[in-house]
C-alpha cells in the first residue's frame, strides 16, 4: 500500500509540475547608446524581429523616433531613427508591403508648440519613403494595423471632436492621404491606445473612458466596422479608475483587455478583462501583491488562454521587474513568474517569435541610474498539456490530504514562481461574471 501511495504522490507531483512550469529565458540584450532609449512595440519579420520607441542617444533633435531591425538571435542588424529639431516618439509598428508603417507623435511638425500624430512609412532597410502628420495639434497616434490598401491607426485628439479629449481612428492610403477619421467619446476624456483587426471585418480599439461607465475612468472598448463607423462601445471598471492599454482577439471571437486597475488612492494592480464578441464581460483577473503592477500587452493563445505581460514592483522598492503570466481560457492562471534582474526592467509589448516563443520589449535601467536602453528578451513557454482546471487539482489535493499530505492548489495562487516582496498567500484574484 505505501508504495502505491508512493507511485501516486509522485504522479501527482509531475502532473503538477507539467501543469505549472515556468518559461524559459533564451536570451536577452540591451541597445542604445549613452543617452534615454527605449522600446515601445515589436513586431516579427522574415528574418528577425523590428522594434520601434524613441531615443535621445541617437537622430538629429531632442528627442527621436527609433526603429532597431534584429536577428533572430537578437542581435542588431541596423537601426534608424527619425524626426526633427524638437521631440518625436514612436508607438506602434506594422508590416506593409515588405517596408513598415510607424506611428507615433511629433513636436517637430506640429503647430503652436503641440504635438501632432505622426506617421513614417519605411522600405525594408528602414530608409524613409514619407512621414505625416494627422488629427491637429494636440494629437497621438498609439497603434496601427495594416491593412489592405494602407493602415488604420489609433490615438487621441484634442483638436476636434465631443470631448476635452477623444478616441481618434484614421485610415492612410499607402501614399500616406488620409482616407477618412473619426472621433469616438462622450463629453469627458476618452482615449485609445491600441487597435486590432478583427477576424469577422472592423476593428477594435481599446484604451479609457471618463465619459462613460462606473468610476473615475474605465476600461473602453469601441468596434467598428471597415470603415470606421461604430459599431458598439462598452466600459468596464468599479468605483475607481480602471484603464486599458492593449486588447487581442480571444480564439472564440471575444476579446482580452489589458493594463490597471486602482486599489486605492496609492495602488495599482494589474488588471485583465475578457468579453465575448458583442463586449459582454466574461470574467476578469486582477494580480497585484503589496505594491504597484501593471499589464502593458497580451497574446492570445491557440488554447483559448491568454500571454499576458507587464512589470511590477516589490514592496519597498523604486525598481520594477518584467511579470509574465499565462491564463487558462476560463481566466484561471496557470503559471506566472517574476524574472528578477539587476537594475529596474519594463515591458511594453509581446510578440510571437517562434513556436511557442515569446518577444517582449521595453527599457532596462541599470542600478546606477544612468539612463534607460531598448531592453528585448525571448523566452520560450514549453506547457503543451492541457490545462488542469482548479476543482481538478482541488480534488487531487483532498485525495492526498486524507494521507497527510498537503498541497497549496488554490486556483490563483502562484504555481512556483516568485512571489513578490510583501505578498502573503498569493496576490491573484479571478472572478467569473454572471451578470446582474
Amino acid at each position: 500500500m505505501g508504495g502505491y501511495l508512493g507511485v501516486v504522490y509522485l504522479f501527482v507531483i509531475l502532473s503538477l509540475a507539467c501543469v505549472c512550469p515556468q518559461p524559459e529565458i533564451l536570451w536577452n540584450r540591451t541597445y542604445g547608446g549613452s543617452k534615454n532609449d527605449l522600446g515601445w512595440s515589436i513586431i516579427p519579420s522574415l528574418d528577425g524581429f523590428l522594434v520601434v520607441g524613441r531615443t535621445v542617444s541617437y537622430g538629429s533633435g531632442k528627442e527621436d523616433l527609433y526603429l532597431i531591425k534584429l536577428d533572430a538571435e537578437g542581435r542588431m542588424v541596423w537601426n534608424r531613427s527619425y524626426g526633427g529639431a524638437e521631440m518625436d516618439v514612436g508607438h506602434g509598428i506594422a508590416a506593409r508591403d515588405g517596408g513598415f508603417i510607424l506611428v507615433g507623435y511629433s513636436y517637430s511638425y506640429g503647430t503652436g508648440g503641440a504635438p501632432t500624430a505622426y506617421v513614417v512609412r519605411t522600405d525594408p532597410e528602414g530608409r524613409m519613403l514619407w512621414n505625416r502628420t494627422c488629427g491637429g495639434p494636440h494629437a497621438v497616434a498609439h497603434a496601427v494595423e495594416g491593412d489592405e490598401g494602407g493602415c488604420v491607426v489609433a490615438g487621441v485628439t484634442y483638436s476636434f471632436g465631443a470631448g476635452s479629449a477623444d478616441a481618434y481612428v484614421f485610415r492612410i492610403d499607402d501614399q500616406g492621404t488620409l482616407v477618412w477619421n473619426r472621433t469616438f467619446g462622450g463629453r469627458g476624456s476618452d482615449v485609445t491606445y491600441d487597435i486590432v483587426a478583427c477576424s469577422g471585418g472592423g476593428f477594435a480599439l481599446t484604451g479609457s473612458t471618463l465619459s462613460f461607465g462606473a468610476g473615475n475612468g474605465d476600461m473602453y472598448l469601441v468596434r467598428i466596422d471597415a470603415e470606421g463607423r461604430l459599431m458598439w462601445n462598452k466600459s468596464y471598471g468599479g468605483s475607481l479608475a480602471d484603464e486599458a492599454w492593449k486588447l487581442a482577439e480571444a480564439v472564440d471571437g471575444g476579446y482580452l483587455l489589458v493594463g490597471r486597475r486602482q486599489v486605492n488612492s496609492d495602488r495599482w494592480n494589474l488588471y485583465a478583462v475578457k468579453v465575448d464578441k458583442d463586449g459582454t464581460m466574461a470574467w476578469d483577473f486582477a494580480y497585484g501583491a503589496q505594491s504597484d503592477s501593471y499589464g502593458t500587452d497580451c497574446l492570445a493563445l491557440d488554447d483559448g488562454g491568454f500571454l499576458v505581460v507587464g512589470y511590477a514592483y516589490s514592496a519597498g522598492s523604486s525598481e520594477s521587474d518584467v511579470v509574465l503570466l499565462r491564463l487558462g481560457p476560463s481566466g484561471s492562471l496557470v503559471w506566472d513568474t517574476v524574472m528578477l534582474d539587476a537594475g529596474s526592467e519594463v515591458v511594453r509589448s509581446v510578440a510571437r517569435g517562434g513556436d511557442r516563443e515569446y518577444l517582449m520589449v521595453g527599457a532596462k535601467t541599470s542600478r546606477a541610474g544612468e539612463g534607460n536602453d531598448v531592453y528585448v528578451l525571448q523566452v520560450r513557454d514549453d506547457a503543451v498539456l492541457p490545462v488542469v482546471e482548479s476543482h481538478s487539482l482541488g480534488a487531487v489535493a483532498l485525495f492526498l490530504l486524507g494521507f497527510g499530505v498537503l498541497f497549496d492548489v488554490r486556483a490563483h495562487e502562484r504555481c512556483g514562481g516568485r512571489k513578490l516582496a510583501g505578498s502573503a498567500n498569493g496576490n491573484s484574484v479571478h472572478r467569473p461574471f454572471r451578470g446582474s
